[in-house]
């Protein structure tokens, strides 16, 4: 039996549905929070606090990340690497609200843990082969 790559990226997607049902230790629960780089060439804006700039940007403390963007954050990371899924969700996170952010990390309000994520080009860089680099 033929299975097309369609096919095989819906498996892939229903078995880690199913496994973050089955256990949510140690997954993402789709919640992070986020360093902002709020830095520009204004002086006026720098010196602002950081908190007033959160506001004023109508960016809140605590981002729930869309269930299509964790299906897809989840997919990259069991099909090429967490460092690459970690990229997509800080260039996410850029397109969706318009900044840079410095770091984030996944907000788990019930185990009171905190999942520190600090993706970077080069930990994307490091995830890519050479090979494919151009």
């Amino acid at each position: 039996m033929k299975i097309t790559k369609r096919q095989l990226r819906r498996i892939i997607k229903e078995e880690v549905k199913r496994k973050i049902s089955e256990s949510a230790d140690g997954m993402p629960t789709g919640r992070l929070r986020v360093e902002w780089d709020f830095q520009t060439d204004d002086p006026e804006w720098n010196a602002i606090p950081y908190e007033q700039k959160l506001e004023l940007e109508g960016i809140p403390e605590v981002i729930q990340v869309s269930p299509d963007i964790m299906d897809e954050y989840m997919m990259i990371s069991s099909e090429e690497s967490s460092a690459e899924a970690d990229y997509m969700i800080t260039d996410w996170l850029s397109d969706e609200f318009g900044w840079l952010s410095l770091s984030w990390y996944w907000d788990d309000e019930q185990s009171g843990t905190h999942t520190s994520r600090q993706a970077s080009v080069d930990a994307f860089l490091d995830a890519v082969p050479s090979a494919e680099r151009v």
